[in-house]
């Protein structure tokens, strides 16, 4: 909160907050996202809120770009991103959530394969050793981002290929 208070004391037109809320319990998580939700709201600022918590980060955010390896994969509205996020790094991260109101049943998915180092990302899609939809175009050509739907871009040939066959 200090730390918020010292940034605010600039009076900047944006606010970046990279990891605010990942060493904090849920509970003060919680009132650190109100605090910020409404200082947002009272002094018109934008936000850029860094973070890997897919979870926190949907139930406040406006916009959400999803990175893998310092790329954007996928650009998606904060609400649509449960229901309609299409890029299979997205879909893992999704996937890969805990929730106490989640079925029993449900299995918690993990993403297969280490992460290539940031040093040495290989040519083509940053994500092609760790996705199930890989073909040799993903390995010889890094995708582009592309309109799925208003406000809604992927960078993904699989998902390119899906939107032609109507599947999205």
């Amino acid at each position: 909160r200090i730390s918020i208070a010292r940034a605010l004391s600039l009076e900047p037109e944006i606010l970046v907050c990279d990891e605010v809320t990942s060493a904090l319990d849920v509970s003060v998580q919680e009132s650190v996202i109100e605090l910020l939700v409404r200082l947002q709201k009272e002094k018109n600022i934008s936000m850029l809120f860094i973070c890997h918590d897919l979870a926190l980060i949907r139930s406040f955010a406006h916009q959400i770009a999803v990175m893998y390896l310092g790329n954007i994969v996928e650009v998606i509205p904060g609400e649509d991103v449960t229901e309609h996020a299409v890029h299979p790094y997205t879909q893992a991260l999704l996937g890969a959530q805990f929730s106490i109101h989640m079925d029993p049943n449900q299995k918690i998915q993990s993403i297969e394969s280490e992460a290539p180092s940031p040093l040495d990302v290989p040519k083509g899609c940053p994500f092609q050793n760790r996705c199930e939809h890989c073909t040799d175009r993903c390995k010889a050509e890094m995708p582009k981002l592309k309109e799925i739907a208003p406000g809604h871009e992927a960078a993904c040939f699989y998902v390119e290929e899906q939107k032609e066959r109507g599947n999205i």
